[in-house]
């Protein structure tokens, strides 16, 4: 059986070779537009409308969340302030706006706007079975090609890396003349910060790309949906049994 997930990255509609090295698929259906998988059916809606069950062309066997068959992608009709992917989820601000993705390797896409009508960044979720998606050195390596000094030179990263949920996160961040592939020339003052969450049996790459200045601005909301990131079963802050009543009586102790 193939499996062909919908990855990819970069700004605008065009692959800009800025995501993570996609699987080497044995078969493709060229066909399928971009934002849809074919895996030898005529089902290509978008990824965002389909479960996992249906992308493998398998029924759902149980009614765990956990299962990879249940696992389900945010679609633009959901909660503006959630995010799920690849059996994992978070929370976002709402301003982050769902987009169908526009690259055939995308899993998931968002707008991220910019202040005061500054240009807008891609937060781009990019979703691996097993080892696919190449070695982490191969794509921090590649990045930092596409992010030129005022020599034309490659950059080298900002890394940190941390552990949650028992899933190791790497934390990847690149600036400079941003040089996207068959670009004629690279775009200046770009930023990007990626990442990689190590989730047992696949890797989620997620990626905030843009202008330094939308970067930065939302680079305190990145970390901290990163931050928050925890597999589906699992609750998210402020979902958990009696969190409400505690933060009730916390403030009125310090009354």
């Amino acid at each position: 059986m193939v499996l062909v997930l919908p990855l990819w990255s970069g700004c605008g509609g065009e692959d800009d070779g800025n995501g993570p090295v996609p699987p080497t698929p044995i078969e493709s259906d060229a066909r399928a537009p971009s934002g849809a998988i074919s895996l030898g059916s005529e089902d290509l809606r978008p990824a965002a409308e389909r479960p996992i069950s249906v992308q493998l062309g398998l029924p759902p066997v149980s009614d765990d969340p956990t299962d990879p068959q249940n696992w389900r992608t945010t679609g633009p009709g959901d909660d503006p302030r959630r995010v799920e992917v690849g059996g994992l989820h978070s929370l976002k601000p709402a301003s982050w706006t769902w987009q169908r993705p526009t690259v055939q390797f995308r899993t998931l896409q968002f707008t991220v706007p910019g202040r005061d009508g500054a240009e807008a960044a891609d937060l781009i979720f990019s979703l691996f079975i097993g080892d696919d998606g190449g070695p982490m050195a191969l794509n921090v390596d590649r990045w930092g090609n596409q992010f030129l000094d005022e020599n034309g030179q490659g950059t080298a990263p900002l890394q940190n890396d941390w552990v949650d949920f028992e899933m190791p996160v790497n934390l990847v961040e690149h600036r400079g003349r941003y040089l996207a592939m068959g670009a004629a020339a690279p775009r200046a003052d770009y930023a990007q910060i990626v990442g990689i969450v190590q989730a047992p049996g696949r890797r989620l790459f997620v990626r905030l790309t843009g202008p330094a200045g939308t970067v930065d601005a939302n680079r305190g909301a990145f970390l901290d949906m990163l931050e928050n990131l925890r597999p589906i079963n699992h609750a998210l802050p402020g979902d958990e049994p009696g969190a409400e009543a505690g933060d009730e009586e916390e403030d009125a102790a310090s009354e």
